[in-house]
């Protein structure tokens, strides 16, 4: 699944991370009713579950060898160049609350 969308500006990192958040909880929401649970159940479990994704990728750290890792969400277009921003961006559960709310502008991809 994949979602699309016009804007009118370069995409950003933080934009791009809010699409991230929608896009794994239309995933999360679509395997669940898959499994057979109610849409409305499973959108409060999707986004919930986004939720906590979003805090681990905040929050957390692998270490190795005394070296922290930072988990991050990182964009690459096509030809595979960086969206800057991912090395600062600890802030996509802000963004993770409700990402079911404003589908009205996307196109689902499927």
């Amino acid at each position: 699944m994949s979602i699309a969308y016009k804007m009118d500006h370069e995409p950003e990192h933080e934009g791009l991370s809010i699409s991230f958040n929608t896009l794994v909880a239309l995933s999360l929401q679509k395997s669940l009713i898959a499994e057979g649970i109610d849409k409305e159940k499973a959108r409060f479990l999707a986004e919930n579950l986004t939720f906590d994704i979003a805090m681990v990728f905040d929050n957390e750290f692998i270490q190795v060898n005394g070296e922290k890792f930072l988990p991050r969400v990182s964009f690459v277009n096509e030809n595979g160049e960086m969206v800057p921003g991912a090395a600062d961006f600890d802030f996509l559960h802000e963004y993770a609350a409700t990402p079911l709310d404003d589908l009205d502008d996307l196109e689902i991809i499927e």
